[in-house]
């Protein structure tokens, strides 16, 4: 059994209220976009998720092992490119 099209890439997204409040919708949105752009929608999965008790951090993003707080839409290229 091949996992040739198992995802690789793991982005889960808040989209707990102060989240939502916060961006992570719009996150939600460049994250796919960079992922399909990128032709890695194959090896990269971006899902949303409920709230993650972290709102004092909001949005918050995590990325493989990472947890990335007060994420910005400005920086998703760069966490793509760095981690994906």
């Amino acid at each position: 059994m091949s996992n040739d099209h198992q995802p690789c890439h793991f982005v889960f997204i808040c989209q707990g209220k102060d989240c939502r409040q916060k961006g992570a919708k719009e996150l939600l949105k460049t994250f796919r976009e960079k992922v399909k752009a990128r032709k890695m929608k194959k090896t990269a999965k971006v899902i949303k998720t409920k709230c993650t008790n972290n709102c004092e951090h909001a949005p918050v993003v995590i990325l493989g092992d990472k947890w990335l707080f007060k994420t910005r839409k400005n920086e998703v290229e760069g966490l793509v490119e760095k981690y994906m």
